[in-house]
């Protein structure tokens, strides 16, 4: 019961540093317990699975404001991303598995950013609080030798949204000074 993890300490002490959520088991603390389910340990993970997907949409408005801050939640997102998928159990093992190797296969990849010979255009929100520019954007800019940073003023993370029309046209501008490059290299002289 929830009381238990209060009793002990140990729910106060990592909610100091994190977000912690503590279930009654159905019938324990002040949970009920119908008598028409058997209550294997898989039927009481199916009733924490709906409660944590209930939870899901409770923090759905916290979780995107935090995604686009500084900027307003899009309306394309609003309207047409479907949410509920990212709270599907394999949709949330794939993203624990993606962050579990994001950082040793980048520290892996890191000395051989001057071996590219290509330009690349860096795009980053100015106010992004998930992957701040400070330590991702503009030090990647730094370490391209053909690197171009733009920084999108009150834009945050999601500023492929906040600013789409820009993204595409410098995307556009990426990709004609890319066949203008391999046209010269094509035709040289």
């Amino acid at each position: 019961m929830i009381e238990d993890w209060l009793a002990s300490g140990v729910f106060d002490s990592l909610a100091a540093t994190n977000r912690v959520i503590a279930f009654d088991r159905p019938g324990f603390g002040h949970s009920r317990r119908p008598r028409n389910v058997v209550w294997t340990p898989a039927a009481e993970a199916r009733a924490i699975a709906s409660a944590l997907s209930l939870l899901g949409a409770a923090l759905k408005d916290g979780m995107e404001k935090q995604i686009f801050a500084p900027a307003p939640v899009s309306s394309g997102w609003m309207v047409i991303f479907p949410f509920e998928m990212t709270l599907r159990p394999s949709r949330i093992r794939a993203a624990a598995a993606d962050a579990a190797v994001m950082v040793p296969a980048a520290a892996s990849m890191a000395p051989r950013l001057p071996e590219l010979k290509m330009p690349v255009t860096v795009i980053a929100g100015s106010g992004d609080m998930v992957v701040p520019p400070s330590e991702q954007s503009e030090r990647l800019s730094r370490e391209l030798r053909r690197s171009r940073l733009i920084m999108v003023e009150g834009a945050g993370h999601m500023v492929h949204h906040t600013a789409a029309g820009r993204i595409a046209s410098e995307i556009r501008t990426a990709a004609a000074g890319v066949q203008v490059e391999k046209a010269a290299a094509d035709h040289p002289g």
